[in-house]
């Protein structure tokens, strides 16, 4: 396809389990407009299997079922959603808060995913509960984390977004899993005019999802990137072909003044904004 990308995401459900202060979820009424705008709360397994057929078809290596609608973990069936993937030779990789990881099979997870990253941010129940909105999750999302690394420390991962709530704990959470998994430490960047104030923008100009990712929403419409909530706007649905909405002059059009619209209002997602430590 045109700009020859590599990277595909696919947003598999609108459901979510937390309610991130930084996150479009924390604002109930945009939760309720997403779900009434939407024909599906999960993506549906045909719509599924023809954007990994087409993403195959048209060069695409990577998967990630991330997104910014939910949480990858609510779906129930989400490693055979992964074996899917992998059996047509994509490298996957999903993102998850990790609230619904007791719900699934370390070993079958890690299976069907190369990287499964789990987005913890915090060293105490207080600030996990501060940051991700939900009581009582803290500890059984770290006794989950465990099961990961026991199972396979290489392909878990822990994700830190630092913000003004839990930066007094970066170096002990540092300390905790250094060298026992995967560790990002990245600064936290906003959805699609969601917060932006608390963020460090950056130049969107920059970004690479444009031409680079192709975005699936939960209904498989193509869109934007994998921080526009709104699911607006959108291209071309997949049974009407991959290569046609990327390279459709709606698309194109997008692109061109794309920084006067949606993207003025991101934080940005060109650079590299973490830093990544390897186990050992």
């Amino acid at each position: 396809m045109k700009y020859n990308p590599k990277v595909l995401i696919a947003d598999q459900t609108l459901r979510c389990n937390q309610e991130c202060w930084f996150c479009w979820r924390s604002d109930k009424g945009k939760v309720r407009s997403a779900v009434q705008r939407s024909e599906n709360m999960t993506m549906p397994m045909d719509v599924l299997r023809e954007i990994l057929k087409q993403g195959q078809q048209n060069g695409l290596s990577e998967l990630s079922y991330c997104g910014p609608m939910g949480d990858p973990l609510t779906v129930r069936d989400i490693s055979e959603r992964g074996r899917m993937a992998k059996l047509l030779g994509f490298r996957t990789s999903i993102n998850t808060n990790g609230a619904a990881l007791h719900k699934h099979d370390p070993a079958e997870l890690l299976s069907a995913f190369d990287e499964v990253s789990v987005s913890l941010d915090a060293l105490t129940g207080k600030t996990h509960r501060d940051i991700h909105g939900k009581d009582g999750q803290f500890d059984g999302i770290c006794e989950q984390i465990e099961r990961l690394i026991k199972t396979d420390p290489h392909r878990t991962h822990v994700r830190f977004t630092m913000n003004a709530k839990n930066q007094e704990e970066w170096p002990e959470f540092l300390r905790r899993y250094l060298g026992r998994c995967w560790i990002k430490h990245k600064k936290l960047h906003s959805f699609v005019d969601v917060r932006t104030g608390e963020t460090e923008l950056r130049e969107p100009e920059n970004c690479n999802q444009p031409k680079g990712c192709v975005n699936y929403t939960v209904n498989g419409d193509m869109t934007t990137c994998c921080i526009n909530y709104k699911m607006e706007p959108t291209f071309g649905h997949i049974f009407d072909g991959m290569k046609n909405a990327w390279e459709s002059d709606a698309f194109e059009e997008w692109r061109a003044n794309r920084v006067q619209g949606i993207c003025g209002g991101c934080s940005g997602l060109g650079g590299n904004d973490y830093a990544t430590y390897r186990p050992l």
